[in-house]
């Protein structure tokens, strides 16, 4: 339902000082739409699948949906030194940096941090995947 408001235009406060020189207090009604319900939330079957995130002490493992693919991937991540390192598919070890990409900033981590590192990027990294299909869609700024 509806609600209503009576605003007063600020000649009643000018009209007290200056009966003379002021017009009559004028009134408008407002109805004010009802408050829209607000959005629901969208359904798991709508969203991507979480990633799921194991450790075993020394590697971390990530399972998660590719943003662009679709397809599930699976990544182990580990420490060399203290640097965060994956294994390829070409067999190499190569150094994992911001966002879990293969540039930028060079991630570093301990064994006892890497965990908490991960799950700090991979939020990045889905973070900045949402912005960038929200610009592509026409939503960005």
């Amino acid at each position: 339902m509806a609600s209503r408001k009576v605003i007063t235009s600020r000649a009643a406060e000018r009209r007290s000082r200056h009966p003379a020189h002021c017009p009559p207090l004028k009134s408008v009604l407002i109805e004010e739409a009802p408050a829209e319900a607000p959005p629901s939330r969208p359904s798991p079957a709508a969203s991507p699948a979480r990633a799921k995130i194991t450790t075993d002490g020394h590697n971390v493992t990530v399972e998660m949906d590719d943003e662009l693919t679709g397809e599930r991937v699976r990544t182990t991540y580990f420490c060399m030194g203290e640097y965060v390192h994956i294994r390829d598919a070409a067999g190499r070890y190569p150094q994992v940096c911001e966002r879990l990409s293969g540039s930028g900033s060079t991630l570093r981590a301990t064994d006892e941090t890497l965990p908490a590192v991960i799950r700090r990027e991979l939020r990045r990294r889905r973070e900045a995947e949402r912005r960038e299909l929200g610009w592509r869609r026409g939503g960005g700024r």
